[in-house]
């Protein structure tokens, strides 16, 4: 296996988790018990098109899986789509974890609150997540205005799941993205199949298996778009897809940057930025400050702000913003949930991180002109940019 391959899947694994369970401080609300209505809601996208949700099943018959749960031992995984939808009268917003996945989202979200001094516990942490609900209308129809839209394909971190980035999906959406989250199965923790089987969280020597369902997807958005019977039937733009991730899936995304299809990637707080993964498109690595890491683990973050600068001097038309105050999953929908977020994570922060991941993708994809160095933006406190290209 490659040395840059097998440092992601050692080094960066080992970072990874250590962002996630780095410990912080603040006190949690406690959660009422059960209601039948959402009673929270995540930040409403600012884009003028209302926003669906949709959910596949991959089965990739090509591959085998060493830890397939399959007989035959194919590749199986999900994909969950947030897109740009059809104004549609009478249809209810979508719960925040959609209800097969829920048990195994409320074990991730229960370990991941574990950084606060006063955690939720268990049945607070399902029962929030329960009552917790996206901007998103499942099955809705596509818009019909505006077509065809670019596509950004997000890989969400290790041990995680897209749902757990809705905030940023469907910002993307509500102006016209359509965002193709993968589900890692094997990677993240239980993934109900769509057939009531349960893929668990089951180790890789590296990650073949997850940038291999990449590729795939990136190979299959055409016959999506060709398909007359696809819900995605002439809705795509094909020639302007992206890629986008958050700490292993930035490190996934990051490997894939040369593929020919893909015209711009954002790196979202990467664990590991190898140079040979540097391209001469559009670039953004969106980083936390992560203070508390630095503190620390200082020899690890060390090596990690090296390998970023290196990467950044490869870089012909690179981005680096950071969220200051911000930690690693500061990124993520912990940061809208008062009972699930660490004193360290805000909405401000996650607002931030939307819009520039907006503004790059705008530009990136669609040729809208973007420049956080002008106007109101610059002014924003919470943002420092580390380096813009001239």
């Amino acid at each position: 296996m490659p040395g840059s391959v097998r440092k992601v899947a050692d080094r960066g694994a080992l970072l990874a988790l250590l962002l996630l369970l780095g410990r912080g401080g603040w006190s949690a609300p406690r959660v009422a018990r059960a209601a039948d209505a959402f009673r929270i809601a995540l930040p409403k996208p600012s884009g003028p098109y209302p926003v669906g949700r949709r959910s596949f099943y991959v089965l990739d018959s090509s591959r085998t899986d060493p830890q397939a749960v399959r007989p035959d031992g194919k590749r199986e995984f999900m994909l969950i789509v947030w897109y740009p939808a059809a104004a549609r009268a009478g249809t209810g917003r979508a719960p925040w974890i959609p209800g097969p996945w829920a048990d195994s989202a409320a074990t991730d979200l229960f370990l991941l609150t574990r950084r606060a001094i006063a955690p939720p516990t268990r049945a607070e942490v399902r029962e929030t997540a329960r009552v917790t609900a996206s901007w998103a209308q499942d099955s809705a129809d596509v818009a019909p205005d505006g077509v065809p839209f670019p596509v950004v394909v997000f890989s969400p971190g290790n041990l995680t799941m897209p749902n757990y980035y809705t905030t940023l999906a469907e910002e993307l959406a509500s102006w016209g993205f359509v965002v193709v989250g993968h589900v890692t199965t094997g990677y993240s923790r239980n993934v109900v199949l769509p057939d009531g089987r349960v893929f668990p969280r089951r180790p890789y020597r590296d990650l073949d298996p997850w940038t291999g369902d990449l590729r795939y997807v990136l190979g299959h958005l055409s016959e999506w778009n060709r398909d007359p019977r696809h819900p995605f039937h002439d809705r795509l733009d094909t020639l302007r897809i992206g890629l986008y991730g958050h700490s292993g899936g930035a490190n996934a995304v990051e490997m894939l940057a040369a593929d020919g299809r893909v015209k711009a990637v954002a790196a979202i707080d990467p664990g590991l930025t190898d140079t040979t993964w540097a391209t001469s498109k559009p670039t953004l690595l969106l980083l936390a400050e992560n203070k508390q890491f630095l503190a620390a683990h200082a020899a690890e973050a060390n090596d990690v702000s090296r390998e970023r600068a290196a990467f950044l001097r490869r870089l012909p038309r690179g981005f680096a913003v950071t969220i200051l105050g911000s930690e690693h999953m500061s990124f993520s929908d912990l940061s809208a949930i008062p009972a699930f977020r660490s004193e360290f994570e805000s909405p401000e922060q996650l607002a931030a991180s939307g819009a520039i991941l907006l503004g790059f993708f705008q530009e990136s994809l669609r040729g809208v002109p973007w420049d956080l160095r002008r106007g109101a933006s610059n002014t924003n406190p919470i943002i420092r940019i580390d380096r813009w290209p001239e």
